[in-house]
């Protein structure tokens, strides 16, 4: 039989909003799971950074009740889970090192997320929509796609001190395990640094970021960095001609539903494949597309398998449905 800690444990990581389990009775139980739930939350991983706050209850036949609010939606989480999926199955292949696989993912998200100086935008589903979050968008996406390209990482809570202001502010962070070395990767400050050194915060060992990065001494299993300094070069020319070539396909599963959205998606010479929820009218959303652009339609058609093919000058785009 599970005990009560482990239901809410396994709850967090299936996004289930109520909870509900008996103990023995203790008017003071609640006082007691405050603290635990906080821990739990932390030790949940990606899940766990997802959750915006808890309530519970307690009845005094040892019922016990938690509801539990996320900052992102079931659809949310299934629609960027599904993303990082199509991005690695088309980007990233067997015959990559481990570094390379890193770098793949580095450079896209690190090119095509802006920081968020409205502080708004928070969880990987919305910084990807958006192409903009604060610090935990970042790790987030960043951990997402790197356990769908088969590498072992962790995510670092703590502080940080802002290079521009110099106060310590919250702050959330990658380590990844490349070989048997462990590294501090900060997606955060390489996106707001990248047009200087995209690399400045990639692979960096705790000794390295000790004056700019403190954990939080609470984390359980997240290992020590190694000590050995990465001493690879980054080539910048082969790093911005690897951004061209998956520039293309930005979007994969992107849901679209608003023609502004079409027109941040649309950027330059392309394939770009993204969804329309079902129930969305494609022609209205088209025609406003297009009245915000003024760019003529050259082709437009519809085949048996229900995927829109329409070209715009030299753009193509297709738009599957959700099914």
């Amino acid at each position: 039989m599970k005990s009560w800690i482990e239901i809410i444990r396994q709850s967090i990581l299936s996004q289930k909003e109520i909870v509900q389990f008996q103990v023995q009775q203790d008017s003071g139980f609640l006082k007691k799971l405050e603290p635990i739930l906080t821990v739990l939350t932390l030790n949940s991983g990606y899940m766990g950074y997802l959750v915006r706050d808890f309530s519970s209850e307690y009845s005094s036949n040892g019922n016990v009740k938690i509801l539990i609010r996320y900052r992102q939606s079931q659809k949310e989480t299934n629609d960027i889970d599904a993303i990082a999926g199509a991005f690695v199955k088309k980007n990233i292949s067997s015959g990559m090192t481990e570094l390379e696989k890193i770098l793949v993912v580095h450079d896209f998200l690190c090119h095509s997320i802006q920081y968020d100086s409205s502080y708004s935008i928070r969880t990987p589903y919305h910084a990807f929509l958006s192409k903009k979050s604060v610090c935990s968008g970042f790790a987030l996406l960043f951990g997402l796609f790197l356990k769908k390209a088969g590498i072992t990482q962790y995510f670092v809570s703590g502080r940080s001190i802002d290079p521009g202001t110099r106060k310590k502010d919250n702050h959330i962070w990658n380590k990844v395990k490349l070989g048997d070395l462990i590294y501090n990767i900060d997606l955060t400050w390489d996106s707001c640094v990248r047009d200087l050194n995209p690399y400045a915060y990639f692979c960096v060992t705790d000794l390295q970021i000790q004056s700019s990065h403190f954990p939080d001494t609470n984390q359980n299993g997240i290992p020590l960095s190694t000590t050995k300094v990465f001493y690879q070069t980054i080539d910048f020319k082969t790093a911005s001609s690897r951004i061209k070539k998956i520039q293309g396909s930005v979007s994969p599963g992107l849901l679209v539903n608003d023609p502004t959205q079409l027109m941040n998606l649309i950027q330059s010479e392309g394939v770009y494949k993204f969804s329309i929820p079902l129930g969305t009218d494609l022609q209205k959303l088209l025609k406003k597309f297009l009245n915000l652009t003024k760019i003529p339609i050259q082709k437009y058609e519809v085949n048996s398998f229900h995927e829109y093919v329409m070209k715009i000058e030299r753009v193509t785009m297709k738009v599957y449905f959700h099914h």
